[in-house]
C-alpha cells in the first residue's frame, strides 16, 4: 500500500482517523494525502444575489474564510501526522470546494490511492463536511477500499 487518502474536517473524530492513518502509513511505509472538502452548499449563491456587489463581497469573504479554515485543518493534521512519525515529504495536502463524498471518491480514483480513511461522522469547524451520510456515500461509491474510523 503506497498511497493513503485521509479525508478530514478538523473534528475530534477526524483526528482519530488521522491517528489511524499515521499508524498504517508508518507500518506500511505509505504516503498520506490530507484532503479537506468544503461543502459547496455553504458557498453557493443565487444568480440574482450575485449581481449585487455586496453579495459578491460576502461570497468572496466566505471563500477566504473556508480557505483559512482548511489551512488550520491541514496544519493541525500535518502536525499530528508528524508527531506520530510521518516525515514531511510523505505528506501532501488537497483542498476542494464541493460535495465531500463526490470529491473524496474522485480524488481517490484520479490519483490512484490504495485506501481512503475517514471518520464515521464529523462536526468540525468546516460545516457539513463529514456527516454520517458522507462516509456512507464514500463506502458505497468509492472504487477502492475505505476505512471508517469510529
Amino acid at each position: 500500500m503506497e498511497k493513503i487518502l485521509l479525508a478530514v474536517d478538523g473534528s475530534e473524530k477526524a483526528e482519530k482517523a488521522a491517528k489511524k492513518a499515521a499508524e498504517l502509513a508508518i507500518a506500511l511505509e505509505s504516503k498520506v494525502t490530507i484532503l479537506t472538502v468544503v461543502d459547496e452548499v455553504n458557498i453557493q449563491y443565487s444568480l440574482e444575489a450575485a449581481q449585487s456587489q455586496l453579495m459578491e463581497k460576502l461570497i468572496e469573504e466566505r471563500k477566504n474564510e473556508t480557505k483559512k479554515e482548511g489551512e488550520k485543518i491541514f496544519k493541525k493534521t500535518t502536525t499530528l501526522l508528524k508527531q506520530k512519525g510521518i516525515k514531511e515529504n510523505k505528506i501532501t495536502r488537497v483542498f476542494k470546494r464541493g460535495n465531500p463524498a463526490e470529491y473524496i471518491c474522485k480524488e481517490a480514483r484520479k490519483n490512484g490511492y490504495d485506501l481512503i480513511i475517514l471518520a464515521d461522522k464529523g462536526t468540525g469547524r468546516v460545516k457539513r463536511f463529514l456527516l454520517g451520510s458522507t462516509s456512507d456515500r464514500v463506502v458505497r461509491y468509492a472504487e477502492i477500499s475505505v476505512m471508517i474510523v469510529k
